[in-house]
């Protein structure tokens, strides 16, 4: 298909990974995304290839990250996620620097403990034995996928999309992209890559995970990334009521794609509390509903100012 504007593009891709590609939990949806993400990407100009693992292993099973680009040239990575997880049992909320509050902690157990009474009571009615029964539950909670996924992370792909058009024109072999696959399931599509690619140290890696809800958009580095991170947004002001922080924090424990990596940076954006904390919340339940573009216009334009700048 042959799009007008980039703009036309953009909202064409939206409009897609909200209906036809909203869900990737299954095998199935994820190869379906795939060919979708492939064939755009190549319409933009870029090689493409899939990064494939099937076997069963300890840490591997049907991982398939999709790159976009030529890594061993490329001086920045970008990634995000593209599947979406299981849906939970609560509602928690994620504080920045924090893992979850002890309250969303209670609460989440409360959740499944509830679902372990009513379906064990289910099970002792219909005579099954235990070890049945805690695969049943087992099943029942790991395989009902999440419904609604617009800011974890569908919002990471869009701002993929959106950057690759932008750069498009600029026809650099400076920047590629990465697709990683089960970083619902701890990290495995970018532990995958490193193995495969061990010599990537000397590149910066930007990853995107949930960055559509929320005004606050914190870059955060560590000690090996910060003084780049500050490049990148140290002296960008936000537009309509946007604010750029950059934050340094050990990402070596992160609970998302950059941890794999020595050279990593993450964008998220987060809401602000009455106590002045940033937060995320909503993901992994059918509240993750609400996308906002202008995040994605924002973070895209401060990428794009800092790749123009590179050597």
């Amino acid at each position: 298909m042959n799009y007008n504007t980039e703009l036309d593009l953009i909202q064409d891709i939206m409009s897609n990974l909200k209906s036809k590609y909203g869900i990737r939990f299954r095998r199935n949806q994820k190869l379906d995304f795939i060919k979708y993400a492939q064939n755009i990407f190549r319409q933009m100009g870029y090689k493409t290839y899939v990064q494939e693992k099937v076997e069963l292993s300890e840490y591997v099973f049907l991982n398939q990250n999709l790159i976009i680009g030529d890594i061993e040239k490329a001086k920045v990575i970008m990634c995000a996620h593209y599947d979406t997880p299981f849906r939970s049992l609560h509602r928690y909320k994620i504080i920045y620097g924090k893992k979850m509050l002890k309250r969303d902690i209670i609460k989440g157990g409360i959740a499944i403990l509830a679902y372990l009474i009513f379906i064990g009571i289910l099970l002792i009615l219909l005579n099954c034995p235990t070890t049945i029964y805690l695969i049943v539950i087992t099943l029942f909670i790991l395989s009902v996928p999440n419904k609604e996924n617009l800011n974890d992370n569908t919002s990471g792909v869009l701002t993929i999309f959106k950057i690759a058009a932008e750069l498009k024109e600029l026809n650099s072999s400076k920047v590629a992209f990465i697709l990683f696959d089960n970083e619902e399931w701890g990290l495995i599509g970018s532990k995958v890559f490193k193995i495969q690619n061990k010599d990537v140290d000397n590149k910066l890696f930007i990853n995107f995970d949930c960055v559509g809800v929320g005004d606050n958009i914190v870059i955060t580095g560590d000690k090996d990334s910060i003084c780049e991170a500050k490049k990148i947004g140290g002296n960008k002001k936000g537009i309509k009521g946007k604010n750029i922080l950059v934050k340094e924090m050990d990402l070596s424990k992160a609970n998302s794609d950059e941890r794999r990596f020595k050279n990593r940076i993450r964008f998220a954006t987060f809401h602000r509390n009455k106590h002045e904390q940033l937060y995320i919340n909503n993901i992994h339940t059918k509240k993750d509903n609400k996308l906002d573009i202008n995040n994605i216009n924002e973070i895209s334009s401060i990428i794009k100012d800092y790749i123009i700048k590179i050597d």
